[in-house]
């Protein structure tokens, strides 16, 4: 266990964006998340430190450590004391993902469209070419325009882990 906090506090502290290709950004009104990805796979941003493992990904999400794995179609793990456990479906370019994520049951879905409600959000958003372009709701913030940029790098990673992914930065 200590070696694990050892890490976490050099992963938290050692991480910067310099470097890292842009996979995701999350732009709204006076805010902006972005998830870059390492040459190892790590990911890497203001919000977000996370090493690759092999099954998943380890490290700092917002304020929360994050461990996830994947065993194909269940992602399961912890997000700060709080259990995840999600049941991954695909049918053709659809993708969902549903299940208890922190404290709270939450799905996604995401194909020619994207719908949300993981955290404190509920997204609605429309494929652009690279990009979805839409809506969030949140506790008291109601129809705020959103985007989300996605890089090729990302669309080509496995579908479990673009999951992953997609959950941490939606899941506020």
């Amino acid at each position: 266990m200590f070696s694990r906090v050892v890490l976490l506090a050099a992963l938290v502290g050692g991480c910067s964006t310099t470097g890292a290709a842009p996979y995701l950004t999350l732009r709204t009104v006076g805010e902006t998340r972005q998830m870059g990805a390492e040459a190892d796979g790590s990911i890497v941003g203001s919000q977000f430190q996370l090493l690759r493992t092999a099954e998943g990904y380890w490290g700092v999400a917002g304020n929360h450590p994050v461990d996830l794995i994947s065993d194909g179609d269940r992602i399961v793990g912890e997000m700060g004391s709080h259990l995840v456990s999600l049941r991954l479906h695909t049918s053709g370019d659809v993708m969902r993902l549903e299940g208890l994520f922190g404290r709270l049951v939450g799905h996604l879905e995401v194909g020619p469209t994207l719908s949300s409600w993981f955290g404190g959000c509920y997204y609605v958003l429309h494929s652009a070419g690279s990009r979805l372009e839409g809506e969030r709701s949140c506790r008291l913030r109601v129809n705020e325009p959103v985007t989300i940029e996605r890089s090729a790098e990302f669309d080509a990673l496995p579908v479990e882990r673009r999951a992953m992914l997609l959950a941490l930065l939606l899941g506020d």
